[in-house]
C-alpha cells in the first residue's frame, strides 16, 4: 500500500473518531439540558403539589454576575427552623422591598421555596393576588 493510501486511511480514521467525539459531546449536552428542564419541572410541580404558604421577609437584593438579573434574598421560618433563600426579583426599585414581608411558597418535602411578589408569581400557583400588595404593581418590570 502506498503512502497516499495510508494517508487517506489515516484521515478517514481521524474523521470517524471526530464524528464519535461529536456524538458523545452532543449526547452529553442533550442529557444535561434534559436534566435541567426536568429539575425545573419537578421543582415547580413539587411546589404546586406539596407547597404551603408561609411569610417571608426580604433581607437584601443582589445582582448575579452571569445574567445581571436582580434577586431577593429572603428568610422564613418553618417548624422553628430558619430558611434563607433567594428568588428573581421581577421588580424595579428594589430598595422599596427590603425588610418587607411577602408570602413564600415552601415545600417541606424538598425544602424548595419561592417568594411571591408579583401577580404572575401568585397566578403560577393558582392563587389570587392580595389587595395588600397592590402597591408593588408600579414596580413590576
Amino acid at each position: 500500500m502506498g503512502f497516499q493510501m495510508q494517508f487517506k486511511l489515516s484521515l478517514m480514521k481521524q474523521a470517524k473518531t471526530m464524528r464519535n467525539h461529536n456524538r458523545i459531546a452532543i449526547f452529553i449536552f442533550i442529557s444535561f439540558f434534559s436534566f435541567c428542564v426536568l429539575h425545573v419541572f419537578l421543582r415547580n410541580n413539587d411546589l404546586k403539589r406539596n407547597g404551603i404558604l408561609l411569610t417571608g421577609k426580604i433581607l437584601s437584593h443582589t445582582f448575579t454576575a452571569k445574567s445581571s438579573v436582580m434577586r431577593f434574598k429572603y428568610e422564613f421560618t418553618y417548624n422553628g427552623k430558619i430558611f434563607i433563600s433567594d428568588s428573581p426579583a421581577g421588580v424595579t426599585n428594589s430598595s422599596q422591598f427590603i425588610n418587607k414581608t411577602f408570602p413564600v411558597r415552601f415545600s417541606p418535602k424538598s425544602e424548595e421555596s419561592e417568594i411571591l411578589i408579583t401577580p404572575g408569581d401568585f397566578r403560577k400557583y393558582g392563587l389570587g393576588f392580595p389587595d395588600s400588595l397592590e402597591w408593588i404593581k408600579k414596580y413590576i418590570i
